[in-house]
């Protein structure tokens, strides 16, 4: 049986404002657990997969306010598979606060590329050497492979989480499905999820690292020949191709672009909005 969740906005519904600042409580009522000793973490890891409610996230219509205390009782009393979850918001102690840390830097590397900075294609034109070793009459034009500097962007965000990240790593590797942190789909690849873990304490220091490439993560290959090496004099390349297509793959004279990653809605991973 499907667990769902339906936020009970009578029972346990609170709110107060007093000199150490707000406290909001909401409960969730959640179904079709699992009975035993582990039904109380199931409880817990099905609000944060399904509600995004997790320890010191914050409230979804006041971002003053964080989780300072989930606390998960039976319900109905004498229940075995279901119960409900009371979730306690506050002003944090900034003291006591679990830091978050945000570090981006826009940096340039080195790439090969088929295209100038307008996105035409860069050719390169010769008389090729016959079979006497003298120039032939008919020119070769061909696609020329230019070394050169692309920007991009690194943006590293460390932070405590109460549950375990091995839950997020499947998205080492993926690229943004969705529009995230101001980029557009496949802007932005997860290059990185590392975690620290201290014996006897709760929570896990984690760290997530992306890089920002704001042509898109798209791959693209053009046919080479075997005499040559290089790819056909024929070939037509059409750089509107890249960005703006969408799977499955389109293929022009020669030329065909593709992802090599798999795709990951990053929004999910409830991660501060750094870029809008």
């Amino acid at each position: 049986m499907a667990v769902t969740i339906n936020e009970d906005l009578i029972d346990g519904a609170e709110f107060e404002i007093s000199s150490a600042g707000k406290t909001c409580v909401r409960a969730f009522a959640i179904y079709g657990l699992t009975a035993g000793t582990g039904i109380w973490q199931q409880a817990v890891d099905e609000l944060s997969a399904q509600k995004g409610v997790t320890y010191f996230s914050s409230h979804p219509s006041d971002g003053t306010i964080y989780v300072t205390r989930i606390r998960p009782k039976p319900f109905p009393a004498r229940s075995k598979s279901s119960v409900k979850v009371y979730v306690t918001y506050t002003t944090p102690d900034l003291g006591n606060t679990p830091e978050t840390v945000i570090s981006f830097s826009a940096i340039t590397r080195e790439s090969v590329t088929n295209f100038d900075a307008n996105n035409i294609p860069t050719f390169v034109s010769y008389y090729p050497k016959d079979v006497n070793g003298q120039p032939s009459r008919n020119i070769i034009t061909e696609l020329a492979d230019v070394i050169g500097l692309e920007s991009c962007g690194l943006l590293e965000i460390r932070r405590e989480e109460s549950n375990s990240p091995q839950t997020i790593l499947p998205y080492i590797n993926t690229i943004n499905s969705q529009s995230w942190q101001g980029g557009a789909k496949g802007t932005w690849l997860c290059r990185e999820i590392a975690f620290d873990k201290i014996l006897y304490r709760p929570g896990y220091k984690t760290i997530y690292r992306f890089e920002y490439n704001p042509k898109t993560w798209l791959k693209t290959v053009v046919s080479i020949s075997n005499h040559t090496g290089k790819p056909y004099a024929d070939i037509v390349p059409d750089r509107s191709l890249g960005p703006t297509i969408s799977l499955p793959v389109i293929n022009h004279n020669g030329f065909q672009n593709f992802y090599i990653n798999q795709f990951a809605d990053f929004n999910s991973l409830n991660l501060p909005v750094v870029f809008t």
